[in-house]
């Protein structure tokens, strides 16, 4: 399993969030730190595409509640996507994680 990265980017600089993603630095904190807390999963296995993340409803509400506002389906998908890079998961790692805590 990847270890997560600090709160910084590749270069040393503070991260923050990608280009195209609808939230503000304070928010991407708030849902990158969030992220960061969960714990691994127990069962973080998938059956076909481990890059597919669906908008289910754990998704909508871990996103929603760290960014402490609506977002759509897109935005929540590509959010956490991104989110997942910037600590160092994959995409259906952190999936499982948010499904397992919510």
């Amino acid at each position: 399993m990847a270890t997560a990265k600090g709160p910084s980017g590749p270069d040393g600089a503070a991260a923050s969030p990608p280009t195209g993603h609808r939230a503000t630095d304070e928010e991407w904190h708030a849902l990158t730190a969030r992220c960061r807390a969960l714990p691994p999963a127990a069962n973080s296995y998938l059956i076909g595409d481990f890059e597919t993340i669906k908008p289910e409803a754990h998704i909508m509400r871990f996103v929603e509640g760290a960014l402490g506002r609506a977002v759509t389906p897109e935005a929540a998908v590509s959010l956490v996507r991104a989110a997942a890079r910037e600590i160092g998961l994959q995409a259906y790692e952190l999936d499982w994680r948010i499904r397992e805590n919510q």
